[in-house]
């Protein structure tokens, strides 16, 4: 099966981690930022698709993000985040 490019798609090739069935965080197809994105209910080609809530250019946002959406914190979901770099790769330079 080929990674989708596509950010509803349920196998888009930028998912950085799944936080549970219903949420995850991907690196955005431009480049510029991190997304929570959620299970929508809807389909596509009969697989899940899934759509933006939260948008984060820097880890330290991500993370406090996930600590709101999960009060009760999966450290290997943590770990992940936390090797992420302080501001998105390509977010246009903002530092």
């Amino acid at each position: 099966m080929n990674a989708s490019r596509c950010e509803s798609d349920n196998d888009y090739i930028g998912v950085v981690v799944l936080i549970d069935g219903h949420r995850r965080v991907i690196s955005s197809a431009c480049g510029k930022q991190w997304i929570v994105q959620t299970r929508d209910g809807r389909k596509r080609s009969g697989a899940p698709r899934w759509t933006g809530r939260s948008y984060c250019v820097t880890r330290e946002g991500l993370i406090g993000l996930y600590r709101r959406l999960c009060p009760t914190e999966d450290p290997a979901i943590l770990d992940v985040l936390l090797r992420l770099p302080a501001y998105h790769p390509q977010n246009g330079g903002i530092q």
